[in-house]
């Protein structure tokens, strides 16, 4: 597994741990928990987004280098994968 790829899962990870917490009855009726619970939640939405996108363009790499069709969109999904890499590094 890549380093990304570990990147991607512990973000993946940290959002589904924020939503929870964020539904968890003893969070919610503690306003500093819950403003806590937020604040963490809205942070991680950005960084999920992304993550979001890598799988995709992950797998839509995966899909073009097994078509023939969808050979000549391989070079641009390199090049996508490898920014949205960088802005997941950040």
């Amino acid at each position: 597994m890549s380093t990304i790829e570990n990147l991607v899962d512990d973000l993946e990870r940290s959002h589904a741990e924020a939503q929870e917490r964020m539904s968890d009855p003893a969070v919610y009726n503690d306003h500093r928990k819950a403003a806590e619970s937020g604040r963490r939640l809205k942070e991680l939405e950005g960084p999920k987004k992304l993550a979001d996108a890598w799988r995709q363009t992950q797998a839509d790499l995966e899909a073009s280098r097994n078509d023939p069709e969808l050979a000549t969109m391989s070079a641009d999904l390199e090049i996508e994968l490898a920014r949205l890499e960088e802005e997941l590094k950040l």
